[in-house]
């Protein structure tokens, strides 16, 4: 999908649903609707944030009943798009340190879930009431990178080799430690079996935690390494790097 001078609108967190993808551009705060057989838009409104730098202002969105819920990335609201009567209202969001929030939102019963890289709690909306439950997991931690399984959220310390799971009925924190990770733990994601992590390390863990066991993946192939993919440059930059920063 273009502008109009044929430049490229580009965005974070779609909500697809059936051929319809919703998006908020990251240079114009509008929330769009594309057609995904046809490629037209839809539908095409102005988030009516007041701030004057719209830079990534609410990146993530989701679909719920006839409502979008747009999330904050640096904004300071959630704001929600009743398609019905085609109009905005907002909750205002505690984020008293102003930290660039960068959502992962899972749907679960009739709330939305959301947490965030940089954060220490995971958030509760209901929408139709427009109200916000904060959950704190960590007095002392934040997290790296979250993922949603089932009820479960699972995020990953940004200090240490530490998983905390947050059960979305209960409410209830465990913390896990991620046996032989002897990193800072920064992408996570789940296969139906097992979790993958990886850090700055030129490892990948491979984390089963029904058994509790770890397999540590270190070795690979000669090419395998850091690549510039930018602009026309296709050359390897270091494939010799254990460690990353």
């Amino acid at each position: 999908m273009k502008n109009k001078d044929k430049t490229f609108i580009w965005s974070d967190g779609w909500w697809i649903e059936g051929n319809d993808a919703w998006f908020v551009g990251g240079m114009s705060n509008i929330l769009f609707c594309l057609n995904l057989n046809t490629n037209e838009c839809k539908t095409a409104v102005h988030i009516p944030d007041t701030k004057p730098n719209v830079f990534r202002l609410n990146p993530n969105c989701v679909k719920y009943d006839s409502y979008i819920i747009c999330f904050p990335g640096l904004g300071e609201c959630i704001w929600i798009y009743n398609l019905e009567n085609q109009k905005f209202s907002y909750i205002n969001i505690n984020n008293p340190d102003k930290v660039q929030l960068l959502f992962e939102i899972q749907k679960y019963g009739d709330k939305i879930f959301a947490v965030s890289e940089g954060w220490n709690k995971v958030i509760e909306v209901d929408v139709k009431q427009k109200e916000i439950e904060y959950y704190v997991v960590s007095e002392r931690d934040c997290f790296a990178k979250s993922i949603f399984v089932n009820n479960v959220v699972y995020s990953l310390s940004a200090v240490e080799n530490k998983v905390y799971q947050f059960n979305l009925d209960t409410k209830k924190v465990e913390e896990i430690i991620i046996p032989k990770a002897d990193e800072e733990l920064y992408t996570i994601c789940f296969d139906g079996e097992k979790f993958w992590l990886s850090g700055y390390k030129k490892k990948i863990y491979v984390w089963n935690k029904e058994t509790d066991t770890l397999t540590i993946i270190d070795k690979f192939p000669d090419d395998f390494g850091i690549y510039n993919f930018t602009g026309d440059a296709d050359i390897v930059l270091d494939c010799e790097k254990e460690e990353y920063g």
